[in-house]
C-alpha cells in the first residue's frame, strides 16, 4: 500500500530512512522508490522499475541510504554510470540529469503517476 498526496506524489511512510548508514535500500525504502519513480531513470528508458536495481544518486559513502539518494536504474544502465563514465545528479523538481562522457547532458523528468478517473 502507498500513500499518494492530492497532487499524485507518494508520501514517504513514516521512519522509512531511519538506518542512513544501511549499503542496501530496506524493503519499504523500495517499495516507495519504485512507486514513486516506476521506471528506469535513464533518458529514453522505460524498463519497469521492478526489473530495475536500487542505486545511490550519490555514492554510498555509510550514511545515505535515503529516498531521496536511491532510484530505479536497469542493470544497463547502471553500468553505464559505474563503468562507463556517466555522472548522475537529481535537481529540486525531480528530474534526473545524466552527464556523458564527452559531457553532454540528458534530463528525464518524474514518471507521470496514473490518476483515478473522477
Amino acid at each position: 500500500r502507498v500513500l499518494v498526496d492530492a497532487s499524485g506524489r507518494v508520501i514517504p511512510e513514516c521512519g522509512i530512512d531511519d538506518r542512513p548508514e544501511r549499503r542496501f535500500p530496506s524493503a519499504a525504502q523500495w517499495r516507495w522508490v519504485t512507486a514513486q519513480h516506476p521506471t528506469c531513470r535513464f533518458p529514453g528508458c522505460n524498463r519497469r522499475a521492478i526489473r530495475c536495481e536500487c542505486d545511490h544518486i550519490v555514492p554510498y559513502n555509510g550514511y545515505n541510504t535515503v529516498i531521496a539518494n536511491l532510484e530505479p536504474v536497469c542493470l544497463r544502465h547502471h553500468h553505464c554510470k559505474h563503468d562507463g563514465g556517466w555522472t548522475v545528479w537529481r535537481d529540486s523538481n525531480g528530474t534526473t540529469w545524466w552527464t556523458s562522457p564527452t559531457g553532454r547532458r540528458y534530463g528525464k523528468p518524474i514518471d507521470e503517476l496514473p490518476t483515478a478517473d473522477p
